[in-house]
């Protein structure tokens, strides 16, 4: 168990080469002082070995010890503090110059600086940020554990933070300019309040689903998420949306101070008012000016209508249903669970290490330790064969090592009558409870392996000892290499134990944590999915003046959570506490592109002729929401794309979720959502024709529908 990728002569059997030296210390952890020395020792070990301080060259060093988990989180949270400074200046940049706007004066495209306002993004971004300090300084005083894992939060709230942002910036450009600013604030917030507010409601509520989930490393990262979620949504509703009132008065006073020295139009003269010229100015006056910006041009006349087209919409569902059949294949192939080495940088020494044992040593042992809370009195004969009987169910596992790997203090004290020389004492002192118990306590003294594995009650019995209350020992198991092995073998021994349930046995290795993370991770994940789309259909019931719509939003939260679960198999991503995390997040983000398209759809309510049709809601949804959506997407982007320089597994893990869920987030809004509201729009209205003519459409009609509709309504 010592050297890996032996070769040996075959005729003397002799070593001949090695490829790997494998070199175990135990080292002792019974007082806080030898604790101090033991950690001390892990710690400056593995730091020489990082630092390649080997004696010789001739060797690749590596290492891992009890701590390295912790200490490879820890030089990860390193890496990534400098990034979030690094993505905090991109993000405020490209607020920055996402509230700036451009106009053609002359031939030369400049600046307006009327329209432009960069000091409302950097405004933006800074109660965001105060919404993250506030968040962190809430989970401590309230006691909350503050893991690895919250450090990826404020890359990610800093991005929610500047998507309300945009959408409250763009509602308010669309106000009248000449309004008084309590009328543009109204304005504005009827349109990007509900947004703003459901969208924050249906965020942060992911986030608390997600911290019902019995799992450690999950629960206080939701959390976190969360309370950054809510304090975000209260500085931006107060603290943000003040500051852009503020700016507004200052430019309403600065325009009163500055219209006195304008010069003023001249009256026309009465040689003026010749009849060419009241018809030129006429004409001249009556042509119509856009005004409107180049983003909302280019979604209401260039993007919206390729987009109402049959064929288009055709393609759209045709591409719609691929990605969903993609999709379900993936989620077949769903894997549930990580790799231990997976924890670990990827330049780190323990890795490598890690690496050669799975090659090398694949058939190392791992100790499993067992409680017995119930011990037998192991000197009466009847009760110490009924107990033998159950550690040989134990041993006899598909995992087991068997009972040469097993370490028990009673074999023990047999070895230990052995070297006293005593002969046939042993036998003797098993058939006679006073002396089995008498001999006990300086055996337990003079093997400082067993000392720890026997705690005594108070009550006093021959010997001067008293009973025995709990004992311990350990077994080896072997062949659990992989997840599923993982799992069968903890489910084998946990049977086993729960066979001889009259000694209360409890078993424990590390890999047990992996092994009930995998057995919850699928059904819990299925679980806070449930629960998070009953609330959101009901939270956009409330929110959205229109039934179907809630339907479309829960419909789209479902199609985007099975494209991320079936997708992050395809790219190599499993169903892990980290993807699970942010699949929490998932809920929330496409809630926010769904309920925005939804929203924008339902309210645009008048067109040319009238009630708006299916395409001109089409076109005015977009028109509206179609870039700051754009802007908030990239915003995201930039946000969790340093994530990706991250040499960190946890790390890229999120990264590749969330950029699974932004893109199928936005290509949703953007293009699925539209077609369906349209299309089911059209098949209601059609619906509605044919009732105002006095005939219901039945489903065994459709196949004729064209037949039995009126001429006049064959068209729709």
């Amino acid at each position: 168990m010592t050297l890996g990728g032996v070769e040996t002569d075959p005729k003397t059997g002799v070593i001949k080469t090695a490829k790997a030296w494998l070199i175990s210390y135990q080292l002792k952890q019974q007082t806080p002082l030898l604790n101090a020395l033991s950690n001390t020792f892990e710690t400056t070990m593995g730091q020489r070995i990082w630092r390649k301080e080997t004696p010789t060259s001739l060797l690749n060093v590596y290492f891992f010890h009890s701590n390295t988990f912790e200490e490879e989180l820890d030089e990860g949270n390193k890496r990534i503090t400098p990034r979030f400074i690094l993505t905090f200046i991109v993000v405020i940049s490209f607020s920055i110059l996402g509230t700036i706007t451009l106009k053609r004066k002359g031939s030369v495209v400049v600046i307006d600086w009327v329209t432009s306002k960069p000091y409302l993004a950097w405004s933006g971004v800074m109660a965001t940020l105060l919404a993250i300090i506030s968040a962190v300084g809430l989970g401590l005083h309230l006691g909350i554990l503050f893991i690895d894992m919250v450090t990826v939060m404020p890359f990610l709230i800093i991005s929610i933070g500047i998507d309300d942002m945009f959408l409250i910036l763009a509602a308010w450009r669309s106000t009248d300019r000449e309004a008084p600013v309590v009328d543009r604030i109204e304005t504005a917030m009827q349109h990007a309040g509900v947004s703003v507010t459901m969208t924050s409601a249906t965020d942060a509520l992911s986030f608390f689903i997600g911290a019902m989930a019995p799992l450690p490393a999950v629960t206080p990262f939701c959390l976190y998420s969360a309370y950054a979620i809510c304090f975000t949504y209260l500085y931006t509703m107060t603290l943000f949306l003040a500051i852009v009132a503020l700016q507004a008065k200052l430019g309403h006073f600065a325009r009163m101070f500055t219209v006195g020295s304008r010069p003023k139009k001249p009256k026309p003269s009465f040689s003026d008012l010749t009849l060419t010229n009241i018809i030129a100015k006429i004409v001249v006056d009556e042509e119509p000016v856009d005004k409107r910006p180049w983003y909302q041009r280019f979604f209401e006349d260039e993007f919206a209508p390729i987009l109402n087209r049959p064929l288009v919409q055709l393609l759209a569902v045709l591409v719609l249903i691929a990605y969903l059949v993609i999709s379900i294949l993936g989620l077949r192939q769903l894997k549930v669970g990580f790799n231990l080495k997976d924890i670990v940088l990827l330049d780190s020494p323990a890795r490598g290490f890690l690496d050669l044992s799975s090659e090398y040593f694949s058939d190392d042992y791992s100790k499993v330790d067992i409680a017995v809370n119930n011990p037998p009195n192991m000197a009466n004969p009847i009760e110490r064969e009924a107990f033998m009987r159950a550690l040989e169910a134990m041993e006899s596992t598909l995992c087991s090592s068997g009972r040469n790997s097993t370490d028990f203090w009673f074999f023990g004290y047999k070895k230990y009558f052995d070297r006293l020389g005593f002969g046939g004492s042993w036998q003797a002192t098993l058939e006679d409870e006073a002396e089995f118990n008498q001999n006990l306590r300086p055996f337990l003294l003079a093997d400082d392996n067993y000392g720890h594995d026997v705690l005594f009650g108070p009550n006093k019995t021959i010997g001067g000892e008293g009973n025995i209350t709990v004992f311990r020992l350990s077994t080896k198991i072997t062949g659990v290499d992989s997840n599923n092995k993982i799992m069968a073998c903890t489910a084998a021994m946990r049977g086993a134990a729960d066979a001889f349930s009259q000694y209360n046995l409890t078993t424990y290795t590390p890999m047990w944590n992996l092994a009930d993370q995998f057995d919850i991770m699928l059904p819990q994940t299925l679980q806070n999915v449930i629960i998070d789309l009953v609330c959101m259909f009901f939270i956009s019931l409330l929110l959205i003046p229109h039934p179907l719509c809630a339907v479309v939003v829960v419909l789209s939260i479902m199609s985007v959570h099975v494209g991320v679960l079936g997708l992050m198999t395809w790219w190599n991503v499993n169903l892990d506490a980290t993807s699970m995390i942010t699949l929490a997040m998932s809920v929330g983000f496409s809630v926010d592109f769904a309920a925005h398209i939804t929203y924008a759809y339902t309210i645009t309510a008048e067109g040319k002729n009238g009630r708006a049709s299916p395409d001109e809601r089409v076109i005015g949804a977009l028109g509206d929401l179609g870039w700051p959506l754009v802007q908030g997407a990239s915003a995201t982007l930039l946000g969790v794309g340093v994530l990706g320089t991250i040499n960190s597994f946890i790390v890229r893990t999120v990264f590749k979720t969330i950029m699974l869920v932004i893109v199928l987030g936005v290509v949703h809004a953007l293009i699925f959502l539209p077609v369906a509201m349209s299309l089911v729009h059209q098949a209601i209205r059609c619906i509605r024709k044919c009732r105002r003519k006095g005939r219901t459409v039945h489903i065994a009609d459709i196949k004729n529908v064209n037949n039995n509709l009126p001429q006049a309504v064959k068209p729709s």
